[in-house]
């Protein structure tokens, strides 16, 4: 594993956050966590229901309680949901203790995938609870890539998941691991488009 302990996996819903920091995990010989896993675990209620019932704010809090958390493994793959390092404090926070790897899906890409999982999504349903529609979706998660996209660019690694199988990205984040390893962990931002 490169010079950092933690790999932290950053991106939109439906970015391949699970399934690639599952794979990435296992080809790496470390553990897994999903953050969002660890929240459920330890509130004993699934995130859709601490948005209903406290609020974002809540839910925020103690999200990044979660990630602190994280710190204490000494070697992980950690999926983070799409907002926890949209936040300049918390990229700050996952940098100082790992690698942030950054899966980037265009906008039609993540309505394309998430169209059929909305009810679990508290932030892409309509303001009664609803599913969005395609063009209602497309243009939700555009809103909020706009807000997020200037913090998920501070990642220490990107690269694009438009077209490409979870084995893909992960062959394509092992190669910028081993640049980044290579380059004396340094920053190194620029995208890679395998």
């Amino acid at each position: 594993m490169p010079n950092a302990r933690r790999i932290y996996l950053t991106g939109f819903m439906g970015s391949g956050k699970s399934v690639v920091g599952s794979k990435l995990a296992e080809r790496l010989l470390v553990p897994f966590l999903d953050l969002d896993a660890l929240i459920v675990e330890r509130t004993g209620k699934p995130i859709r229901q601490i948005f209903a019932d406290e609020g974002e704010d809540a839910f925020r809090r103690v999200e990044e309680e979660a990630l602190r958390q994280t710190a204490l493994r000494d070697r992980a793959v950690i999926a983070v949901g799409g907002g926890a390092l949209a936040r300049s404090e918390g990229m700050q926070y996952a940098r100082a203790n790992g690698i942030v790897v950054y899966l980037k899906a265009s906008a039609d890409e993540l309505a394309t995938r998430l169209m059929h999982g909305q009810q679990d999504r508290p932030m892409l349903r309509s303001s009664d609870g609803r599913p969005l529609g395609r063009s209602a979706l497309k243009e939700r998660i555009s809103e909020l890539l706009a807000h997020r996209e200037p913090v998920y660019a501070k990642s220490d690694i990107i690269v694009e998941t438009d077209g490409h199988s979870a084995s893909q990205v992960v062959d394509s984040i092992c190669a910028r691991l081993s640049d980044w390893r290579a380059s004396g962990g340094g920053p190194d931002r620029r995208k890679d488009r395998r």
